[in-house]
């Protein structure tokens, strides 16, 4: 049925609804894989457009946890796997916030990204990862030589002591071997 309506050259492929969202981001999000193949077929169908809150719909797949869209979008020129959403988070970060190990894997393994990039609220992936107890996320990160592992976050917090607030004992333990924090800093935050 869609390929029927994409053969119309007046398809609308790009029209936005009230959020932003295209077709496109639309069955990127809710997980729909043959939708997103068909549509990518179109020739105008916008690839790396954003919606409101400016989340490109890899942000939107990878979020989601729909690893076979992300595979899709990653394969894909104009698609910008570090593009910034409104709150700074990168399609990485989303990603990594929900736990999503295989697709952070497919990030780190199949595309250049930058793995230390900070959103507003100074959180960098691998703090996203230590705070919300994504241990499997948090091996995948600490695999890359060029994690900032002791980096801070607006309120002064590592990642170590994310974990450690958080009470993430696995976390805590693989962290605190491999970074180069400051201990006597710690009692300064709690």
């Amino acid at each position: 049925m869609l390929r029927l309506l994409l053969r119309d050259s007046e398809a609308a492929v790009n029209v936005k609804g009230s959020y932003g969202n295209t077709p496109l981001a639309r069955a990127a999000e809710e997980g729909h894989t043959d939708v997103v193949a068909t549509l990518l077929e179109h020739p105008d169908t916008q690839v790396d457009s954003t919606n409101t809150f400016n989340a490109t719909l890899l942000a939107l797949a990878a979020e989601g946890g729909h690893t076979e869209i992300v595979k899709l979008l990653l394969g894909r020129e104009e698609v910008n796997a570090d593009s910034v959403d409104k709150e700074g988070c990168t399609p990485l970060a989303r990603a990594v916030a929900m736990g999503h190990e295989e697709i952070v894997r497919m990030f780190l393994s199949q595309v250049k990204v930058t793995i230390n990039s900070k959103d507003r609220d100074g959180y960098t992936p691998l703090a996203w990862a230590a705070r919300r107890g994504h241990d499997a996320v948090v091996g995948a990160l600490v695999e890359r030589k060029d994690l900032d592992m002791d980096s801070r976050d607006c309120d002064g917090w590592t990642p170590l002591m994310l974990a450690l607030d958080e009470g993430h004992e696995n976390i805590v333990r693989r962290l605190a071997g491999r970074v180069v924090t400051d201990y006597n800093k710690i009692s300064e935050v709690f």
